[in-house]
């Protein structure tokens, strides 16, 4: 079982897990794509007024210098209701195998890893609802393992924890330290892993992104450089 850790901040925890449990049965009890208009307009009508859109705006306006500022703050507000979406689209997540709602744009390169009994990586982006990437995986045929980042609240992470573990039969680990030696190991005895290639990760690989250092992800480094393939699953939700 997972642990959980407590401390002085007991009472906020339980508040906010309440406040959470409360809109995953509202979100829950309405049809898909109601729940997902729901997100996305609440998103962009409440995050705007948080200090992570000012620094949204302030990234936006480095990647794109030549964008004034009222440009950015709308891209930033396009954006946070993209993040709405998801949420709200995360309670519903159980109905997105099989219904129609991605398409895979190289079906051989599925067929292919079905078939083959070497592992692999799957590389995906922070676009649309994150388990889109292991969805179309031949989950039968390898046990996939994804990354995961630990949410502060231990209450709110346990449950998010087992809405998605289940699209994970090879485990769903806790992003850390000793994650990418875990990966390698599963993926040299045959399995398969999932992850978002473009992860933050302070400690990680200083990388130029627009003029500045970009601390990245080195999971999926590390794998390819452990002679394991990486790929890139395209996909369009």
């Amino acid at each position: 079982e997972r642990r959980m850790a407590w401390g002085r901040r007991d009472v906020q925890f339980r508040l906010e897990y309440a406040g959470f449990r409360v809109a995953a049965a509202l979100f829950s009890v309405l049809p898909l794509e109601t729940a997902s208009a729901l997100g996305g307009r609440s998103w962009r009508l409440i995050a705007p007024l948080l200090s992570r859109h000012k620094r949204a705006v302030v990234q936006l306006q480095a990647a794109f210098p030549g964008k004034s500022r009222a440009e950015c703050d709308a891209i930033a507000r396009d954006m946070w209701e993209v993040m709405g979406r998801t949420f709200g689209e995360f309670f519903h997540i159980d109905e997105f195998p099989g219904a129609g709602r991605f398409t895979i744009e190289t079906p051989e390169l599925l067929a292919a890893l079905e078939k083959s009994p070497q592992g692999f990586v799957i590389g995906g982006l922070h676009q649309g609802n994150w388990e889109i990437s292991v969805m179309g995986v031949p989950a039968r045929a390898h046990g996939v393992a994804g990354v995961y980042q630990r949410i502060k609240n231990p209450l709110v992470d346990q449950w998010v924890w087992r809405k998605r573990e289940k699209f994970y039969p090879g485990g769903l680990l806790e992003k850390g330290s000793k994650t990418a030696l875990q990966l390698i190991r599963h993926v040299r005895r045959g399995g398969g892993v999932a992850v978002l290639a473009d992860l933050r990760e302070n400690g990680g690989v200083r990388v130029p992104f627009f003029g500045r250092d970009a601390p990245s992800d080195r999971k999926s480094t590390r794998l390819n450089s452990s002679h394991i393939p990486l790929s890139r699953m395209p996909s369009s939700a």
